[in-house]
């Protein structure tokens, strides 16, 4: 997320051996399937974006499905790699577009961390995708009242929040609302630091957002 993509690659094949090390040993550290599902997702996921465009240069083995296995693994059957396993799932659900598991993994989540704001943002992506946009405004809605609480948050949490909602907003009809809340993200774009949004630019997705009402004010004229 830094930009160190080398420095990643170093740690995690570091990370690798030695745990691949430890489940050699005793199959049952069920702890250490933690690690090794994120290197295996993650090595894949990011290998297999730049081969598709030089695959003729490199052979890496797509083990994403392996890593998830072995996610579910520290979730299910670790002791101390629940809770963590879960909350790196939701990431990578999202990820591979698997809406519908990562939903029903929100259910068994929210049961221990009732309000804990982390899965709702994937929980709202997840809803946005299947098109419920009244479950994800109210998603939305719900972290924004909790955010208000966060003394030290980043005002980036802010611009994600409000472009969702006003994107709910808009497929819901309600336009003009749309517009206002898009127009309090750009107020800001000048404090955002753009390098820490997750899924995309909200400045730019709240610029294009105006321009579609616009557009349809005009022709609906």
């Amino acid at each position: 997320m830094l930009g160190d993509t080398w420095g990643a690659i170093k740690d995690g094949r570091k990370a690798h051996k030695l745990l691949h090390k430890a489940v050699k040993g005793d199959s049952t550290l069920y702890d250490a399937y933690y690690g090794l599902g994120m290197y295996h997702f993650w090595k894949s996921k990011k290998a297999h974006t730049v081969i598709k465009y030089f695959g003729w240069l490199f052979r890496i083995k797509d083990e994403r499905e392996r890593g998830i296995r072995e996610l579910y693994t520290a979730m299910d059957k670790g002791s101390y790699a629940r809770f963590p396993a879960m909350r790196a799932l939701f990431s990578i659900l999202i990820e591979e577009n698997r809406n519908d598991e990562l939903i029903s993994l929100t259910r068994e989540y929210v049961k221990s961390f009732p309000d804990d704001l982390f899965h709702k943002w994937f929980l709202g992506i997840a809803y946005i995708r299947k098109k419920k946009w009244q479950q994800s405004l109210a998603t939305y809605e719900d972290i924004e009242k909790h955010l208000k609480g966060v003394e030290f948050r980043g005002i980036e949490a802010d611009a994600e929040c409000l472009y969702y909602k006003a994107l709910c907003l808009y497929h819901l009809g309600r336009k003009n609302e749309a517009a206002h809340l898009c127009r309090q993200i750009l107020e800001i774009k000048d404090e955002v630091n753009k390098n820490v949004f997750y899924f995309e630019d909200y400045i730019k997705a709240a610029e294009g957002l105006i321009k579609s009402i616009a557009g349809n004010k005009k022709s609906s004229e």
